[in-house]
């Protein structure tokens, strides 16, 4: 008999500890992660290349280059991210380099591209988050354009639209990220895009920007769940003992028995 409530006991603590854990998986909705480049020189056709992930959510490693030449005239971009997405945490690097170079009179050179980490997730109950890394712009600035990066993190109200949580945009220099908080029930987005754009007519223009970026995530039961979860515990607790006094009761019955 102690055993089997013993047995009880500990399968409500089970029950009670698997229903919280599974009502707590974030759920990812939008996949936008991308890398994209693109040069232009005088009125050439602009080249264009654009690269996503193979599956939806899956891990992302790429690059995307783009070249546009002609006589004195020349523009290039590179684009590169490494991305993954865990159950509770979202890694992503990514890098972005662009320059357009005139030596002659009566040209023009264009190069911009873009590394892209979009995400949307929802959550089923509070999440405490911590947003961690480190982003950087070109310090210097040659000829004409911008190197940026932009960091956000978002919640949809109920009324729509994105309500920022944490974030940060820099055009020059360096910047690291430290985030923490609490994000409810409901969905959000993920944002980290480092961008730049060359534009000479004369001369040199060159930009770079970069990001590393983790993102983490880790359950904050609400206090019905955290209830629960105690209320398994001391019904765990209350049968043992229960157990132990039956015990003790038998024994002490049978030693009267034998006298």
């Amino acid at each position: 008999m102690p055993s089997i409530r013993r047995t009880v006991g500990i399968g409500i603590l089970l029950i009670v500890s698997s229903v919280a854990a599974a009502s707590a998986d974030p759920i990812l909705v939008t996949d936008g992660r991308f890398v994209a480049a693109s040069a232009i020189v005088n009125a050439q056709p602009p080249t264009v290349v654009v690269n996503t992930p193979s599956a939806p959510f899956s891990p992302f490693t790429a690059s995307a280059s783009a070249t546009a030449t002609a006589a004195a005239f020349t523009a290039q971009t590179t684009s590169t991210q490494h991305s993954s997405l865990g159950s509770t945490l979202f890694s992503a690097s990514g890098s972005i380099d662009s320059s357009a170079d005139v030596s002659a009179p009566e040209g023009f050179a264009f190069a911009n591209g873009s590394s892209t980490f979009e995400i949307e997730f929802d959550l089923s109950m509070p999440y405490s988050f911590a947003l961690t890394g480190s982003i950087a712009v070109d310090d210097m600035e040659l000829g004409g354009g911008f190197g940026e990066v932009e960091v956000s993190l978002g919640t949809e109200p109920v009324s729509g639209g994105i309500d920022v949580v944490a974030g940060d945009d820099i055009r020059f220099g360096s910047q690291l990220l430290d985030f923490t908080g609490v994000l409810p029930a409901g969905r959000h987005r993920l944002l980290v895009e480092a961008s730049t754009e060359s534009v000479a007519s004369d001369g040199l223009a060159h930009h770079g920007s970069n990001f590393d970026v983790d993102f983490a995530l880790t359950p904050t039961p609400e206090p019905p769940s955290i209830f629960l979860l105690g209320a398994g515990t001391v019904v765990l607790a209350t049968k043992r003992r229960l157990a132990r006094r039956g015990i003790t009761y038998l024994t002490e019955t049978r030693q009267a028995g034998v006298r």
